[in-house]
């Protein structure tokens, strides 16, 4: 199995690198913390979530609408051509509000866990089994399927696997809702082989249809959003899955999927380049031949990885590009600052590329260098003014005002989210500067130097953007809160602060 990393390796460098890709990043009290431990423990204390979660108030989404819903339908029959469009307008912005309140939800969530594990893993299986509320046009449902990642993400996968490809987003998503018996849909068969479990070039086409006999008769219901299997949609026949001949069933198709040695290369594949990003061939089999002893239990494929000496070589450590949610969660934690506002936040991660509940195709994010434009970078730059200094640059253009009310095109509701994401940016705080720099700090440059790269940075700037700073400071008379500000500001837009 994997090397574990010597202990004489342990260092305070490994364990900022355990908690940036197990979580979002530290400050340095918690890395110190951590380090404390020891690298066991330290992991441990990382893969073993608290049981039970520590109490927090749920967005509204979490509650179920069924009785609303039948209410609103009432109305709409009832009312005139002028009056339904109306009531439509106006179900369509209060579902957007409860997306945005349940997307800072989650966001705030990700900078206050306990378990930041719990979090991270969750926004893994988001990207894995990627569906998307343009589709779904469901809050309630996308946070049942969040809570799926969030509460069977460590557990086996052939359990998660089924539990989500029942779930009725994914029904909804991938048209698992209308798979019947005499018109199979293959939509979803196709995405749960190419995508979720084995890959290409290990399945055919027959495969493809046989499996989407298994997986007819599933049913959400419009109202409450329960899924019920209708036994006379289902397709009872005998079929032939990936070499074996049964009458399957839905969850026996899964699980027939799920067994096959590709899909634990797959996932195995699929993890470690998600936590530790760079190809690894031989760290992958070995997790990979753990996947299939283990019944594919994904806590231990983790603890392997983690506490292996693979994960914490030259070539991974600081190599990974930090996707938006990791460099706005990271980047706050580390600040030790109040989260923008839902909709500032969502509009941030848009503008550079990520927005969670809102995946772009079912192959989810594409990642690493993808995450990397020009006008990603750039807005990653003005962003760290906003965040640090409280300047919003971004001032979006708009229509006149009677034309703004008036336009409910997608780009009409667009300027408006866009304006008020702009009203709300230009009344946040500057950082509390007290909570991360030193009074003795701001009188010594070299000393504040050091000690804003420890805080911010896995490995010290490169020669060239450290005397860039130097030189800056250099010409300051004094560090006062402004130099300091824009000092944090400088160093949080050099390469090395978009890598972890």
């Amino acid at each position: 199995m994997l090397k574990p990393l010597p202990e004489s390796q342990w260092t305070l460098q490994t364990a900022r690198h355990l908690i940036a890709r197990a979580g979002f990043d530290a400050p340095p009290e918690q890395v110190e913390s951590l380090y404390s431990l020891g690298l066991t423990k330290a992991v441990d204390s990382l893969i073993q979530f608290q049981t039970p979660p520590p109490p927090r108030s749920l967005p509204k989404c979490a509650e179920v609408e069924g009785e609303n819903q039948r209410e609103f339908l009432k109305k709409l029959k009832s009312a005139s051509p002028d009056e339904r469009e109306r009531l439509k307008k106006e179900a369509r912005r209060e579902m957007i509000l409860k997306l945005q309140e349940f997307q800072g939800w989650w966001l705030q969530r990700m900078i206050e866990t306990p378990d930041p594990l719990q979090e991270k893993l969750a926004l893994f299986w988001h990207g894995h089994f990627a569906t998307s509320f343009e589709k779904v046009k469901s809050p309630h449902l996308m946070w049942t399927q969040n809570e799926i990642f969030r509460n069977q993400g460590m557990g086996k996968f052939s359990d998660l696997l089924t539990s989500v490809s029942l779930d009725p987003a994914m029904l909804i998503y991938l048209d698992g809702n209308e798979n019947q018996a005499e018109h199979p849909n293959e939509n979803f068969a196709r995405e749960v082989m190419e995508l979720f479990c084995l890959g290409e070039g290990h399945y055919s086409e027959k495969d493809i249809q046989e499996s989407a006999r298994a997986f007819t008769g599933w049913k959400v219901r419009k109202f409450n959003g329960r899924v019920d299997f209708l036994s006379s949609h289902f397709d009872s026949g005998s079929k032939t899955i990936l070499g074996k001949t049964a009458p399957f069933t839905a969850k026996e198709a899964l699980q027939q999927i799920a067994a096959q040695p590709a899909c634990a290369d797959w996932i195995c594949n699929k993890l470690w380049n998600f936590f530790a990003s760079m190809p690894d061939s031989q760290a992958v089999a070995e997790l990979s031949q753990l996947f299939q002893k283990n019944g594919g239990e994904i806590r231990s494929i983790l603890k392997a990885l983690f506490t292996s000496e693979a994960f914490y070589s030259a070539n991974v450590i600081d190599h990974q590009i930090k996707s938006p949610v990791h460099w706005l969660i990271s980047t706050v934690r580390l600040l030790e600052r109040d989260l923008p506002p839902p909709i500032v936040c969502i509009n941030l991660l848009t503008q550079l590329g990520q927005t969670p509940l809102r995946p772009p195709n079912v192959k989810g994010w594409d990642g690493g260098i993808a995450w990397i434009t020009t006008a990603n970078l750039l807005n990653r730059y003005n962003y760290a003014s906003l965040l640090v200094e409280g300047v919003n640059i971004f001032k979006p253009s708009s229509p006149p005002p009677t034309m703004e009310m008036q336009d409910d095109s997608a780009a009409g509701r667009q300027n408006k989210l866009d304006k008020l994401s702009g009203r709300l940016a230009n009344h946040l705080s500057p950082v509390p500067l007290e909570k991360i720099i030193s009074a003795e700090e701001m009188k010594k440059p070299d000393l504040f130097l050091a000690n804003i790269q420890k805080r911010f940075l896995v490995q010290p700037l490169k020669p060239k953007e450290q005397e860039t700073l130097q030189s800056y400071l250099s010409q300051q008379k004094n560090i006062d809160k402004t130099t300091a500000l824009h000092a944090i500001r400088l160093l949080m837009s050099t390469t090395q602060y978009q890598l972890t």
